[in-house]
This record gives structure tokens, C-alpha cells and sequence, in this order.
């Protein structure tokens, strides 16, 4: 992207310098003609790299060089009214157009990767809120006194992911409409956040299963939060493979500009 800012600034700078200098030969800007003796060709002239053909002039230690040459090779139209003596330049605006939209353009994906990011550390969380949990109920089978350490990590992921979880869900919209603005369909980021959103039920279930086998030892709530770990941890997984194929569509978006 900044190689092509670059390129761009260059163009214009050498626009400039053209005109700048055919503006230099006041004798004939004047009207008037006179022998004057000048040096052809010591300068050698490159336009984006091209070397230009045409021959330049030397005179009073200035350049002067050959306008239309220089203008074409930059891509503008160059005009003469005879009428008037005047010679003009028309830049090509399609470069300026293209380059504000490939500044538009990357900060579209930038904020949509930003957003995409946040939500997928929604997904890392929820994950860690199941290890704990996990944790935690092998402390209870094997009767370990570090399971309400677990536990309270389980939660305190949980908790994170449920308050990261109704935050983000206000992001969607903007993140499938900044798709469309690139031509690129995000609109399953939704289907992402429903998963995320049926893992946190799960998991609080689990939770739940957990607590009541705790305090009655009722073998069959352990089953059913097994069961709901898994269906969690499949749905999780699910959200996160969605998120990860936005983030490469929008990182592949980005490449054809970083050339």
C-alpha cells in the first residue's frame, strides 16, 4: 500500500516539474525570437523509471524538458491552442480515484479484521472457560482440593465471554455491510455468534449439572454435563473455523494491494 502512494506522489511531483519547467522559456512565452545556444540531451530524464526519448535542453544551467513526452508517459493529455499560445495538461484522475479507493478500501478490511479479532478472542474464551470446567470436574471425581480454584477460573472466562458475547453482537451488521463495500459476503459472522451464543448456554448448563452432582452425587447430572461440554466445545469450534475463513478472505483482499 505505501509503494503505491509513493508512485502516486511521484506522478504528480513529476507533473509539476514539467510544467515548471517549459514554463522557463520566457523568450518564447514573450513572443520574441533569438539565437541562444543550448545543450542537447546532458541530462538524463526517467519518468516512473522509463527513459524518455524525447530530447531536453540545457540553457542558463536549467533543464528544459519535453513537455508532451513527459505528460503522455505519466499517462495525461496534452493539448495546444493555437489561438492562444497554450499548451495544456489534462491529468488522468483514473490513478486518484483508484488510489482513494484502495485507501478506503484498506480501511475497511482493517477495521473489519479488528472487529473479527475481538470476536474470535470470544471463542478463546469460552474455550478456556471449558478446560476449567473440565478441570473442575475431575477435581470432583478424584476429590482434589484446588476444584473451586478451577471452578472460579471457569467462571471468571465464562463471565468474560458473556459481556465480550453482548457487546459484539452489535458489531455484525457493520461487519457485513463494510463486506459488501469489498465485494465479499460476511454475512455468516452471524451464524458464528448464534454457535458462540449456544456454547455459553451449553456451558452454563454444564455448570449447573456440575454443581448439583457436587451436592447430591447424582451420577447422571456428570453424564449430562459431559455431554454438554462436547456440544459446547463442537459449537465453539464451528464459530471459530467461520471466523477464521473472514480473517484470510480479508488478509487475501489486502495482498493485492501490498504488491
Amino acid at each position: 500500500m505505501k509503494s503505491f502512494q509513493n508512485t502516486k506522489i511521484a506522478k504528480l511531483a513529476a507533473i509539476g516539474a514539467a510544467i515548471s519547467l517549459f514554463s522557463g522559456a520566457v523568450g518564447y512565452a514573450a513572443g520574441e525570437w533569438e539565437n541562444i545556444w543550448v545543450q542537447f540531451d546532458s541530462v538524463n530524464l526517467k519518468v516512473n523509471g522509463q527513459n524518455v526519448t524525447s530530447s531536453n535542453l540545457l540553457y542558463n544551467d536549467r533543464t528544459y524538458v519535453p513537455l508532451r513526452a513527459c505528460a503522455e508517459m505519466l499517462g495525461s493529455t496534452v493539448g495546444w491552442d493555437q489561438n492562444t499560445n497554450t499548451a495544456s495538461i489534462l491529468a488522468n484522475t483514473t490513478d486518484s480515484a483508484e488510489l482513494s479507493k484502495a485507501i478506503k478500501d484498506m480501511n475497511t478490511v482493517g477495521i473489519l479484521i479488528e472487529k473479527l479479532d475481538k470476536i474470535y478472542l470470544l471463542g478463546y474464551d469460552l474455550y478456556n472457560s471449558y478446560i476449567f470446567c473440565v478441570e473442575y470436574s475431575n477435581d470432583i471425581v478424584a476429590d482434589f482440593a484446588n476444584r473451586e480454584d478451577s471452578y472460579s477460573k471457569s467462571i471468571e472466562y465464562f463471565n468474560t465471554a458473556i459481556d465480550d458475547y453482548n457487546n459484539y453482537i452489535n458489531f455484525i451488521d457493520g461487519i457485513v455491510n463494510g463486506g459488501k463495500n469489498i465485494n465479499i459476503d460476511l454475512s455468516k459472522t452471524l451464524e458464528a455468534m448464534t454457535l458462540y451464543g449456544e456454547s455459553i448456554d451449553d456451558l452454563k448448563s454444564a455448570f449447573t449439572k456440575l454443581r448439583d452432582y457436587d451436592n447430591n452425587n447424582n451420577e447422571n447430572n456428570f453424564n449430562q454435563a459431559e455431554k454438554l461440554w462436547e456440544s459446547a466445545v463442537q459449537k465453539i469450534y464451528s464459530g471459530d473455523t467461520i471466523i477464521k475463513e473472514y480473517r484470510n478472505l480479508l488478509y487475501d483482499y489486502m495482498q493485492k494491494y501490498s504488491k
